[in-house]
């Protein structure tokens, strides 16, 4: 779906990528199931792409939580 919206909207994956501040594997691996996206990410890609109602829905269904790093422990 990612990729279909990203191919009518235009865009490469290298585009896409610069659009949301990732790089373009990362845009693959998205497209591909490989890697779910953030909330965050999710609302980025989802404004970038102009995603319709439906299609931001299923893009957000899909969204993990963001986390925030843990502090590393001294070693």
């Amino acid at each position: 779906m990612i990729r279909a919206a990203r191919y009518r909207a235009g865009m490469s994956a290298r585009a896409l990528g610069r659009a949301v501040g990732r790089t373009h594997p990362w845009v693959r691996d998205l497209e591909d199931g490989v890697r779910p996206p953030s909330a965050a990410m999710a609302d980025r890609v989802s404004k970038a792409l102009e995603l319709d109602p439906w299609a931001d829905a299923v893009l957000r269904s899909v969204a993990i939580e963001d986390v925030e790093p843990r502090p590393r422990r001294a070693a």
